[in-house]
Protein backbone atom coordinates (compact mmCIF):
# COMPACT_ATOMS: atom_id res chain seq x y z
CA UNK A 1 0.00 0.00 0.00
CA UNK A 2 1.68 3.31 -0.93
CA UNK A 3 1.00 6.18 1.19
CA UNK A 4 -1.20 9.38 0.10
CA UNK A 5 0.62 12.77 -1.09
CA UNK A 6 -0.59 14.50 2.36
CA UNK A 7 0.89 11.49 4.31
CA UNK A 8 4.41 12.01 2.44
CA UNK A 9 4.77 15.41 3.09
CA UNK A 10 3.60 15.31 7.10
CA UNK A 11 6.83 15.38 8.63
CA UNK A 12 7.89 18.17 6.40
CA UNK A 13 5.16 19.92 7.48
CA UNK A 14 5.44 19.31 11.30
CA UNK A 15 9.16 20.39 10.74
CA UNK A 16 8.58 23.94 9.25
CA UNK A 17 5.78 24.81 12.27
CA UNK A 18 8.13 23.20 15.02
CA UNK A 19 10.64 25.98 12.90
CA UNK A 20 8.32 28.45 13.02
CA UNK A 21 7.33 28.10 16.66
CA UNK A 22 11.42 28.14 17.94
CA UNK A 23 11.40 31.14 15.62
CA UNK A 24 8.90 33.06 17.20
CA UNK A 25 9.67 31.69 21.27
CA UNK A 26 13.47 33.39 20.36
CA UNK A 27 12.21 36.17 19.28
CA UNK A 28 9.97 36.86 22.03
CA UNK A 29 12.79 35.41 24.26
CA UNK A 30 15.07 38.48 22.77
CA UNK A 31 12.38 41.13 23.51
CA UNK A 32 11.50 40.18 27.39
CA UNK A 33 15.38 40.30 27.93
CA UNK A 34 15.73 43.66 26.29
CA UNK A 35 12.59 45.05 28.28
CA UNK A 36 14.01 43.71 30.88
CA UNK A 37 17.36 45.46 30.68
CA UNK A 38 15.64 48.27 29.84
CA UNK A 39 13.41 48.38 33.17
CA UNK A 40 16.81 47.52 35.23
CA UNK A 41 18.64 50.60 33.68
CA UNK A 42 15.31 52.66 34.26
CA UNK A 43 15.52 51.62 37.88
CA UNK A 44 19.09 52.51 38.37
CA UNK A 45 18.42 55.94 37.28
CA UNK A 46 15.58 56.11 39.54
CA UNK A 47 17.47 54.62 42.29
CA UNK A 48 20.36 56.81 41.81
CA UNK A 49 20.73 61.10 43.32
CA UNK A 50 19.77 63.19 40.73
CA UNK A 51 19.68 66.90 40.80
CA UNK A 52 16.38 68.08 40.02
CA UNK A 53 16.29 71.52 38.02
CA UNK A 54 13.00 72.59 36.62
CA UNK A 55 12.61 73.94 33.15
CA UNK A 56 10.37 76.21 31.63
CA UNK A 57 7.27 74.77 29.41
CA UNK A 58 4.06 76.35 28.16
CA UNK A 59 0.52 74.67 28.31
CA UNK A 60 -2.32 75.38 25.46
CA UNK A 61 -2.69 78.35 25.16
CA UNK A 62 -6.14 77.52 24.70
CA UNK A 63 -6.77 76.32 28.11
CA UNK A 64 -5.15 79.67 29.56
CA UNK A 65 -8.74 82.16 30.96
CA UNK A 66 -6.13 84.29 33.10
CA UNK A 67 -2.36 84.47 33.53
CA UNK A 68 0.60 83.18 31.13
CA UNK A 69 0.82 79.53 30.22
CA UNK A 70 4.12 79.33 31.35
CA UNK A 71 5.11 76.49 34.22
CA UNK A 72 7.72 74.93 35.23
CA UNK A 73 8.53 71.21 35.29
CA UNK A 74 11.08 67.99 36.46
CA UNK A 75 9.99 64.89 35.63
CA UNK A 76 12.50 62.45 37.24
CA UNK A 77 11.25 58.69 36.94
CA UNK A 78 9.53 56.90 34.12
CA UNK A 79 9.08 53.90 32.48
CA UNK A 80 10.58 52.51 29.61
CA UNK A 81 7.27 52.70 27.62
CA UNK A 82 6.26 55.89 29.21
CA UNK A 83 3.29 53.81 30.88
CA UNK A 84 4.15 56.36 34.28
CA UNK A 85 6.17 59.13 34.81
CA UNK A 86 6.54 61.33 38.17
CA UNK A 87 7.85 64.47 38.97
CA UNK A 88 7.76 67.98 39.91
CA UNK A 89 5.60 70.63 38.76
CA UNK A 90 5.49 74.11 39.88
CA UNK A 91 3.24 77.34 38.51
CA UNK A 92 3.32 80.98 39.33
CA UNK A 93 -0.07 82.80 39.71
CA UNK A 94 -2.42 84.59 39.70
CA UNK A 95 -3.33 82.24 37.12
CA UNK A 96 -6.54 80.40 35.74
CA UNK A 97 -6.73 77.46 33.67
CA UNK A 98 -8.13 74.36 32.42
CA UNK A 99 -5.78 71.56 32.76
CA UNK A 100 -6.79 68.70 30.58
CA UNK A 101 -5.52 65.19 32.52
CA UNK A 102 -4.29 62.73 29.46
CA UNK A 103 -3.34 59.85 32.14
CA UNK A 104 -4.45 59.33 35.74
CA UNK A 105 -2.85 61.90 38.05
CA UNK A 106 -2.26 61.82 41.63
CA UNK A 107 -0.75 65.58 43.21
CA UNK A 108 0.62 65.81 46.58
CA UNK A 109 0.83 69.48 46.81
CA UNK A 110 4.61 70.39 48.34
CA UNK A 111 4.12 74.29 48.94
CA UNK A 112 1.36 77.34 47.77
CA UNK A 113 -2.21 76.64 47.19
CA UNK A 114 -4.68 76.05 44.64
CA UNK A 115 -8.33 75.91 44.21
CA UNK A 116 -9.50 73.25 41.53
CA UNK A 117 -12.97 73.04 40.25
CA UNK A 118 -13.54 69.57 38.96
CA UNK A 119 -16.31 67.86 38.07
CA UNK A 120 -19.11 70.42 40.27
CA UNK A 121 -17.27 70.74 43.69
CA UNK A 122 -14.00 73.21 44.68
CA UNK A 123 -10.50 71.34 45.83
CA UNK A 124 -8.66 73.79 48.26
CA UNK A 125 -5.54 71.97 47.88
CA UNK A 126 -2.12 73.16 50.09
CA UNK A 127 0.25 71.88 51.33
CA UNK A 128 0.31 68.67 52.35
CA UNK A 129 -3.06 67.43 50.41
CA UNK A 130 -3.60 64.66 48.26
CA UNK A 131 -5.91 64.81 44.84
CA UNK A 132 -6.77 62.50 42.25
CA UNK A 133 -7.48 63.02 38.88
CA UNK A 134 -8.57 60.44 36.27
CA UNK A 135 -7.79 60.54 32.74
CA UNK A 136 -9.73 62.07 30.25
CA UNK A 137 -11.26 64.95 32.99
CA UNK A 138 -11.04 67.68 33.19
CA UNK A 139 -10.42 70.52 35.74
CA UNK A 140 -10.20 74.66 36.57
CA UNK A 141 -6.72 75.59 38.54
CA UNK A 142 -6.81 78.87 40.17
CA UNK A 143 -3.85 79.91 41.54
CA UNK A 144 -3.38 83.13 43.43
CA UNK A 145 0.14 82.91 44.04
CA UNK A 146 2.29 80.20 43.71
CA UNK A 147 1.82 75.93 43.87
CA UNK A 148 4.55 73.47 43.94
CA UNK A 149 3.09 69.66 43.32
CA UNK A 150 4.93 66.46 43.25
CA UNK A 151 2.89 64.25 40.53
CA UNK A 152 2.50 60.45 39.14
CA UNK A 153 0.72 59.85 36.16
CA UNK A 154 -0.11 56.58 35.27
CA UNK A 155 -1.71 56.04 31.00
CA UNK A 156 -4.19 53.68 31.84
CA UNK A 157 -4.62 50.48 29.22
CA UNK A 158 -7.62 50.17 26.47
CA UNK A 159 -9.07 48.20 28.78
CA UNK A 160 -9.48 50.10 31.49
CA UNK A 161 -10.80 52.92 29.61
CA UNK A 162 -13.62 50.83 28.29
CA UNK A 163 -14.50 49.21 31.69
CA UNK A 164 -14.44 53.02 32.92
CA UNK A 165 -16.86 54.06 29.75
CA UNK A 166 -19.22 51.22 31.08
CA UNK A 167 -19.08 52.21 34.38
CA UNK A 168 -19.57 55.57 33.90
CA UNK A 169 -22.95 55.16 31.51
Amino acid sequence: MRPSRWAARWPRLTWLVAGILVAWCAHASLDAVRFIRAERDAMRKAATVQIGKLAQDKMNESWVRKGSSTFSIYSYASTPDQSSQSGVWECEGPKVFDWHFHGDETVYILEGYVRVDFEGETLELGPGNVAFFPAGSQATWHVPQRVRKAYNITHPTRLQRIVRRLIRA
